[in-house]
């Protein structure tokens, strides 16, 4: 059985996640722009080269803070919203993909609807990047699996973690060792929406679980086109 999922703020741990994590970008963002400043880059490609790793530290740093606002929300929205689990799908693939993960998911019925607490587009970029993060190719080794289906109420999104050398020990999962506090968003966000997760250390998956219903009616094309 999942358990429930639970959206109290663990102040201390968030705290530590954030002085952590940011000081890898800022400190590659404080070299980059030191180079630039000192001239000891040349002109053209080069310097340009230069400027965009330190954009692309400074947009780090800037998801780490977004991530760190949502790891500290307690809004939890009482009504459900239903949404085409197909949108759902959509979403969450939107975002996984951008980690060199390309997700394989079941057909569902096309009445299906996902019940979620809040923003649903904002779930699903934040819970897809969760899992994208996750599953993604480590060094040396290949990417893991996401797979989406849903049967019998159940919206269901497992990620495999990529399998790990022998000779390299296992560590228990925690949604707060990933960098960017991506995975830990992500997760307390589904918490937010009435979603709950587990991890199985035997086989290395997170599971995530949000609520589904399969009505009689059937949206027509016509119908869905005016969405």
């Amino acid at each position: 059985m999942m358990p429930e999922a639970s959206t109290p703020v663990d102040t201390e741990r968030l705290i530590d996640a954030i002085l952590h994590d940011v000081r890898t970008p800022l400190a590659a963002a404080t070299g980059y722009l030191r180079l630039l400043r000192e001239g000891r880059v040349s002109a053209g490609e080069q310097s340009e080269h230069v400027l965009e790793q330190a954009q692309a530290s400074l947009r780090s740093i800037a998801v780490l803070c977004a991530n760190a606002d949502v790891c500290r929300r307690t809004d939890v929205v009482p009504r459900r919203n239903s949404v085409a689990a197909t949108r759902i799908v959509d979403g969450l693939i939107g975002a996984i993909v951008t980690h060199d993960v390309t997700p394989d998911s079941a057909e569902l019925p096309p009445n299906a609807t996902v019940q979620i607490c809040g923003d649903w587009s904002e779930l699903c970029h934040l819970l897809g990047h969760a899992l994208g993060v996750l599953a993604r190719p480590r060094k040396n080794d290949n990417a893991g699996r996401v797979y989406i289906d849903g049967e019998q109420g159940v919206f269901r999104a497992t990620a495999s973690l990529p399998l790990r050398p022998g000779n390299m020990p296992r560590s228990a999962f925690d949604p707060w060792v990933y960098p960017g506090l991506t995975v830990a968003a992500g997760l307390h966000a589904l918490g937010l929406a009435g979603g709950r997760w587990a991890f199985n250390e035997d086989d290395r998956t997170l599971c995530v679980e949000l609520e589904m219903v399969t009505s009689s009616y059937v949206e027509s094309p016509e119908e869905r086109a005016t969405r």
